[in-house]
């Protein structure tokens, strides 16, 4: 997160899967990997599902069909990094967690949130950054993207979405997309280039 990044799959099909950063999955990987870690996997981890990860490219996988595929991707990843155990969030910081995600005002307050938690606010964003892995400014961030991409996919204008979910314009929302995701949201709405499905 933060990091400039661009991906240019023009010419061979790519898949991105994006998991919430406070989900078991992610606070397992969190913990096996660290932060900023990229571990290269065998290219044979997928071979048993090539074909429905072809067909989810294509267009030709039902939604009731997406979920399951991506849980036996995460698995399938999972027996590749090896065993990862279970990191539940300390309750105080799921309470931040939780408030940041169903927070839809722009501008959330450190002393408000280290209220919410029982922590001093220097306290809280250590312990929120070492947990979960990412600052509590960009958890914040990454759930405005998380609702951006929801309604982009839904069809709405980018207007909208961009006074929705708090930037400026959709030029603003525009670049945080790219920044973000790699791609332009007005890609999403192109389905011969990129089929995006967004899962709650």
């Amino acid at each position: 997160m933060g990091a400039k990044r661009r991906i240019d799959a023009t010419k061979i099909p790519f898949l991105s899967l994006n998991l919430d950063p406070d989900t078991p999955t992610a606070l397992a990987w969190h913990a096996l990997l660290g932060p900023g870690v990229i571990r290269p996997l065998a290219d044979a981890f997928v071979d048993p599902l090539a074909v429905p990860i072809r067909d989810l490219l294509a267009g030709r996988t039902a939604r009731s069909q997406v979920r399951p595929l991506a849980h036996a991707l995460t698995a399938a990843v999972a027996t590749q990094l090896g065993e990862a155990r279970p990191c539940p969030l300390d309750g105080r910081i799921r309470r931040v967690a939780d408030h940041l995600r169903d927070q839809s005002a722009p501008q959330v307050r450190l002393p408000e949130l280290a209220e919410l938690a029982g922590l001093s606010p220097s306290h809280l964003m250590h312990l929120f950054r070492d947990q979960i892995g990412l600052s509590m400014r960009n958890f914040l961030l990454w759930q405005k993207m998380r609702q951006a991409l929801r309604r982009i996919v839904m069809d709405e204008p980018l207007t909208y979405v961009a006074h929705q979910c708090g930037f400026a314009d959709s030029a603003h929302l525009t670049r945080t997309f790219q920044a973000f995701y790699a791609i332009q949201p007005s890609r999403l709405r192109d389905r011969n280039y990129v089929q995006a499905v967004y899962l709650e």
